[in-house]
């Protein structure tokens, strides 16, 4: 079993899923340990991370989002963001991102254990 934290070059990864978690089409919703949500995706061999809730209205559905092209669409409104970069791509806003880690199979998500839990800072 893969431990649910690990540490690499100074930056703390938690525990999102495993490879074959992450459907061919859409992405995994993950839980880290501050409470935070976000969807895991895969594109072209990379994986990707970026926050559950689109920064539109709010909504917590971007697990439901279909990669094409290095990029997923809101299902709700259709706002469009880049995987990589977060940028929404009529420069509406961004989306959190966050930095992916892949150790055997288990696909770990870059967190700050000291950072208040995000339903704090709304």
């Amino acid at each position: 079993m893969m431990p649910e934290t690990m540490t690499r070059n100074g930056i703390v990864y938690s525990r999102a899923c495993t490879e074959h978690e992450v459907p061919c089409l859409g992405g995994f919703c993950a839980t880290l340990p501050d409470a935070t949500q976000v969807a895991v995706f895969k594109s072209n061999d990379t994986y990707y991370a970026v926050a559950q809730t689109c920064p539109h209205q709010r909504y917590r559905v971007m697990h439901r989002c279909h990669v094409h092209r290095n990029r997923i669409s809101c299902p709700m409104h259709g706002w469009t963001f880049d995987l990589a970069t977060g940028e929404e791509v009529r420069q509406r806003g961004r989306i959190p991102t966050y930095d992916i880690l892949v150790e055997n199979g288990t696909i770990y998500v870059a967190y700050d254990p000291d950072a208040l839990p995000t339903w704090m800072n709304m």
